[in-house]
Order: structure tokens, then C-alpha cells, then sequence
């Protein structure tokens, strides 16, 4: 699989993401802005609800505008089959019977994208499963602990 083609579908999907976010935000900032959360009485609270509503929406959104910043910005480094998973690799996991793909990436964890049909997931570098992926290399098995996810690694690029 050519990463450059994964990294690239993983922005459009980051990108459609954080589109829907800044929406969410906007619709928010209007609804506090708006007459119908005009304060009715002394315990009224949904003016001050929305407001906080509003804000979190913008928080999240700014936190995505860096993290795409981020990505944008980002060099994909190559892996060669043997070496060990770092940050940068695409990774090819079986457990049972189905087959998932990793990204791991510095930001970004959780989203997905599509490509010739398959599902690639992006992992936080930070995130659990990718520690526990970290400095393995194909052929060796995991388990996160403390919970159900395991595998083992088919390939790395």
C-alpha cells in the first residue's frame, strides 16, 4: 500500500472532520448568541449553557486546526519490512480472522479513512496500542494491556 496515497486520504478525512466541527461551532456561537436563550428568569441557565457549549466547540475546533497544521507539515518517514514500528509507520495488524490497518501518526488518533477498500485507522503516537506496537516488528504478536485488543503484526511500511 503506498503511504503517500493512505497519508493523503487520512488529511481529506481530517479535513471533512474538523469541516463538521467548525459547523457544530458555528451553529453553537449563534444558539448562544441567539433570542430564544435569553435569560427568563433568575434560575434560567441556558444562556450560560449554550455559551459554554459554544466555547467548548471552538476549543475543540482550534485544538483540530493545529493538528491538521501538524499533519500538514508532517514528513512520512520510510519504513523498511524488518525495521521496528516508530511514529510514521503503517502497520498491518491480524487478530482472528480480520486484518486492521494503523497509522501512527503524532496527531490525529481516531480518524478513518478509506483506500482501495480498505479501512486504514489513524493512532496517536501516544496512545496505548501504539506503545505497545512501538519497536516491534513484523511477525510479532501484542496485547494492549488492561484490555481485549491484540494482534499480530503482519507487516510495517
Amino acid at each position: 500500500m503506498d503511504k503517500a496515497v493512505v497519508f493523503n486520504a487520512v488529511l481529506d478525512s481530517f479535513r471533512a472532520r474538523l469541516a463538521d466541527h467548525e459547523k457544530a461551532a458555528g451553529a453553537a456561537r449563534e444558539g448562544a448568541s441567539g433570542d430564544e436563550v435569553s435569560q427568563e428568569g433568575k434560575y434560567d441557565t441556558r444562556a450560560t449553557e449554550s455559551s459554554y457549549l459554544a466555547r467548548g466547540h471552538a476549543m475543540q475546533y482550534e485544538a483540530m486546526l493545529e493538528d491538521l497544521r501538524t499533519l500538514e507539515s508532517y514528513r512520512i518517514p520510510h519504513y523498511d519490512a524488518d525495521e521496528e514500528i516508530g511514529t510514521g509507520a503503517l502497520v498491518e495488524v491480524k487478530n482472528g480472522r480480520s486484518l486492521t490497518t494503523y497509522f501512527v501518526l503524532p496527531v490525529g488518533g481516531g480518524t478513518e479513512a478509506m483506500v482501495g477498500g480498505a479501512g486504514i485507522i489513524v493512532i496517536n503516537a501516544r496512545s496505548p496500542i501504539a506503545k505497545e506496537l512501538k519497536g516491534k516488528q513484523a511477525g510479532s504478536s501484542f496485547q494492549v494491556p488492561g484490555q481485549k485488543t491484540k494482534g499480530k503484526i503482519q507487516s510495517v511500511s
